[in-house]
């Protein structure tokens, strides 16, 4: 299915660039034809007409139908040349292109390829790793409530403490994978939207909150619109949703530590088309106003966040990405010290018949 799409994808830009091409060249054939045809018919006039000043010949032969019949044959032929040029043209155009997007589908494919292969290869020793390092810390918790000595009980709780660290390091490097996968596969893996109700997001909303470890924070706020009914739906991928608000969430909770954080949903209308809008809102630590607009990039991290608070710096990206993929808009507002928010915005809302 994922490859139908891929080749339905690079068909299509085919058609295109086929029907930009044909349009090209029939204009640069109709203008030169008509310059063409403007040009023998004056010259045909020029050379013939002394001829038709001698009564004779007048008398027999009929000067404007010659000159029709000149006329029409000329534009016939034009038009026969110019169907032949016009297809051969379109013909070669085509294979040029196909020729052209043949390394690119190849490269495409190969990324692909190369993403899923990562990812088995990459997992499967982390797996195996994280599994080791389970059983080892397990028999050490069970080897340290045995131990009498003191001496031995300090050992077997320093090496414990190790495979601690190994375990957390393991889990960071398997997170920071499957974002890099995930963010990898928003390009290049088909994108299936579906029929998301507001009610649907909210579930979505609730549960991604209810995942994360520090969630105990008392003062989130969720808000949604009067006017934005539960029943109105987007068209998205509940996955891409899903990763948005994991993310956006994850991160207020992380840099909001006594503060509050508040989710909003509301609609807006612009141009006539009625839209949804996602804030996530948050009176943590905030971003300093000329890392702004790097904190979207790929393992940026603020510097008043690296040495205090964990993360991979690859969280917003991941969420740009998703929002760009799905053409909506992204934005960041934030004052250092004081509050962060991101909008997520021109989401287009489904109509409804009864509104």
């Amino acid at each position: 299915m994922r490859k139908n799409s891929k080749q339905n994808l690079f068909t299509s830009t085919r058609l295109k660039l086929d029907l930009i091409a044909s349009i090209f060249v029939f204009i640069i054939l109709g203008s030169f034809s008509f310059v063409v045809y403007s040009l023998l018919t004056q010259d045909i006039i020029y050379q013939i007409s002394p001829v038709f000043k001698s009564e004779q010949i007048s008398y027999y032969i009929n000067a404007d139908e010659l000159f029709q019949n000149l006329r029409d044959q000329t534009i016939f032929l034009l038009i026969v040349s110019d169907i032949i040029i016009f297809i051969v043209s379109i013909i070669l155009f085509d294979r040029l292109v196909k020729k052209m997007l043949e390394p690119i589908e190849y490269t495409t494919n190969l990324q692909k390829k190369f993403a899923s292969n990562l990812s088995h290869e990459l997992r499967t020793p982390l797996s195996v790793m994280n599994m080791r390092a389970e059983i080892m810390s397990s028999k050490i918790e069970k080897a340290e409530k045995e131990e009498k000595n003191e001496n031995d009980k300090k050992l077997l709780s320093d090496v414990k403490g190790g495979a601690n660290i190994i375990l957390k390091e393991i889990s960071g490097m398997t997170t920071l994978i499957d974002d890099l996968l995930f963010e990898a596969r928003i390009k290049y893996i088909e994108n299936k939207p579906e029929d998301v109700t507001v009610g649907e997001i909210l579930d979505l909303i609730q549960k991604s909150y209810e995942t994360l470890e520090n969630n105990k924070n008392e003062n989130v706020v969720f808000h949604i619109d009067n006017e934005l009914k539960l029943h109105k739906h987007i068209k998205a991928s509940p996955t891409h949703l899903k990763r948005i608000f994991n993310n956006l969430i994850s991160n207020s909770f992380k840099y909001t530590e006594s503060g509050e954080v508040k989710i909003s949903l509301s609609k807006y209308k612009n141009l006539g088309k009625k839209y949804l809008k996602i804030e996530v809102f948050d009176t943590g630590i905030g971003i300093k106003k000329e890392e702004l607009p790097k904190i979207s990039e790929r393992f940026y991290r603020g510097k008043n966040v690296e040495e205090e608070f964990s993360g991979t710096g690859i969280g917003l990206s991941i969420v740009k990405g998703i929002v760009h993929a799905n053409n909506w808009h992204f934005s960041i507002q934030s004052e250092e010290g004081k509050n962060t928010s991101i909008i997520i915005s021109k989401i287009p809302l489904a109509e409804d018949p009864l509104e």
